[in-house]
């Protein structure tokens, strides 16, 4: 057990590591497009790519899950049918090891073959029909997102990137499977690699603005097909290519209850976009004092945005190595009083970070470096106060990381679609309620509160629900007074920044919160402090 759960955490170590490269390549970008692009093609850009990530879930349709499924199950057929020795046997450990693969036609001798071919072909077939769709219907797809219609080309190439990115993701799956992560992960960062460059070469030097961006996307995913198809050609996945009608239904039946728990996640990011753009641009010059697009208010909330994604990556760090962590020490005696300790050491690290990014990344942004660049230029300015809103969304993704591991460990998944449903529909509401008021709450400030509550909600829901299922005492006392400490300083320091300089009040206010943190947690202080001293001795 333990030299499974070791393989799976150096899996998902190579995972993490490529995901994070991956999304620090992307980051960089940022001041880029903000600087070189208008503010109107920064919305198109935000709009669209939103779209993007929304309908890559109904193009896949829970059949990137289903294939990993039923080549476990295959894999585990395979092995039992080794060990047996009769026909007899074989086929009573058929009934009894694959469940997914049972049925009328669980012994039809192509079945194992065509575990990749089926789905292969149904997603190509389906993707295809979602594009000529999206093609004919561009111009009507463009104003429902909030575009012109003279803006549908941008849909049409959301539908091209769709297209090759359905394709490539049974191949991508299949390399999951077979436990190669190396060259998956290679492929993923090869993809980030060619968009960026080619991106920027288009943008830059041929000067094509956003559209220069999105034929970067395009040859990066074109190169990741070819790579990760070339893999799967080579070990034979593709042949013999062969669909099964049952077998196909079978995946659909697993992978299509997963979708709404997909569209839920995606609606989070999602909705706050689609209700900014339509915004009448009297509200906008109401709020900010100036005349906005639409499109352009998108565009600087988008690469505001863009900026939390320094507590994303920290976010996605923990939950890279968090996930085998706890799978190793389930069965452990003091398992949750471990896990209620690491709720709060996490808790209050990601806390300390946001506040340290929410004094000091607006500030930074602000720097006219050489004379000549700013990472965000002063337009983009009007947005920064959300930031710390924002920031404080992953606090909450952090707690519900760790709660949703008593659901995962006594396998009680069906809670998450309901935990995610909960945390989209108070978004969605909070979006439609204070995005469209004419006052400082409204807009982006109405955007971001909306998002952070969605992530609350999901934090109190997956707390209610661990509760019931696996309960543990969690160390609530002192997360709420951490939180409550950074909060409290953040709202103080801001009104004093209004009189003296931001850094130097920023600054004390940064230390002073060190300080109460450290006294608040002055034990475990000491415990890792001579730990730390008895290993140099």
């Amino acid at each position: 057990m333990l030299a499974k759960l070791k393989l799976l955490l150096k899996d998902t170590t190579i995972y993490g590591a490529s995901t994070i490269l991956a999304s620090g390549l992307n980051y960089l970008l940022v001041p880029f497009y903000a600087n070189l692009l208008t503010l109107e093609e920064n919305g198109i850009q935000s709009i669209i790519y939103s779209s993007i990530t929304f309908a890559s879930v109904i193009y896949t349709f829970g059949l990137e899950s289903a294939y990993l499924k039923f080549a476990a199950d295959k894999k585990v057929l395979e092995k039992r049918q080794l060990e047996e020795s009769t026909k007899e046997t074989t086929v009573v450990t058929n009934k009894v090891f694959s469940p997914s693969l049972s049925g009328s036609n669980e012994n039809h001798p192509k079945w194992g073959e065509s575990i990749f071919s089926t789905p292969f072909i149904g997603l190509f077939s389906s993707s295809l029909c979602f594009t000529v769709f999206i093609f004919i219907f561009s111009s009507r797809i463009a104003e429902v997102l909030g575009l012109s219609g003279a803006e549908s080309g941008y849909v049409q190439f959301a539908a091209v990137i769709l297209l090759i990115d359905t394709m490539s993701t049974l191949p991508l799956a299949w390399l999951r499977s077979e436990r190669k992560a190396g060259i998956f992960s290679s492929i993923k960062l090869v993809n980030v690699l060619v968009t960026i460059a080619v991106s920027l070469w288009l943008v830059v030097v041929e000067d094509l603005g956003v559209r220069g961006v999105f034929y970067g996307n395009i040859a990066g995913s074109i190169i990741s097909l070819g790579l990760a198809s070339s893999y799967t050609i080579k070990f034979s996945a593709f042949v013999p290519l062969r669909f099964s009608k049952n077998l196909f239904r079978q995946m659909m039946r697993y992978g299509l209850p997963l979708v709404p728990n997909s569209i839920a996640m995606m609606l989070i990011d999602f909705v706050d976009r689609l209700i900014l753009i339509r915004i009448p641009q009297e509200t906008i010059q109401e709020i900010y004092g100036q005349q906005i697009s639409p499109e352009a208010l998108v565009g600087i909330y988008g690469r505001v945005y863009s900026l939390a994604v320094l507590a994303q990556l920290l976010v996605r760090m923990f939950r890279f190595a968090w996930q085998p962590f706890y799978l190793q020490q389930a069965a452990e005696p003091d398992a949750k009083a471990l896990f209620s300790k690491v709720l709060t050491i996490a808790t209050v690290f990601i806390t300390t970070f946001t506040l340290f990014a929410s004094f000091f990344v607006p500030l930074v942004i602000q720097i006219h470096f050489f004379g000549k660049f700013y990472i965000l230029p002063p337009a983009f300015w009007i947005g920064l106060s959300v930031l710390p809103i924002l920031y404080l969304s992953y606090v909450f993704d952090v707690i519900s990381s760790i709660l949703f591991a008593g659901l995962l460990i006594e396998k009680k998944t069906e809670f998450l679609p309901v935990i995610t449903l909960i945390g989209a529909a108070v978004t969605a509401i909070l979006c439609f309620a204070l995005i469209p008021l004419p006052n400082k709450w409204g807009a982006m400030t109405g955007a971001a509160l909306a998002t952070t509550a969605g992530s609350l909600a999901m934090a109190v829901g997956a707390y209610f629900f661990s509760q019931k299922i696996y309960p543990n005492n969690f160390e609530w006392g002192k997360i709420l007074l951490s939180l409550f400490s950074a909060l409290f300083i953040f709202i103080f320091s801001s009104y004093l920044s209004l009189l003296m300089n931001s850094w130097i009040v920023n600054s004390v206010s940064f230390s002073i919160y060190t300080g109460l943190i450290l006294y608040f947690f002055r034990v475990e202080a000491k415990q890792v402090f001579y730990r730390v001293k008895g290993k140099k001795a």
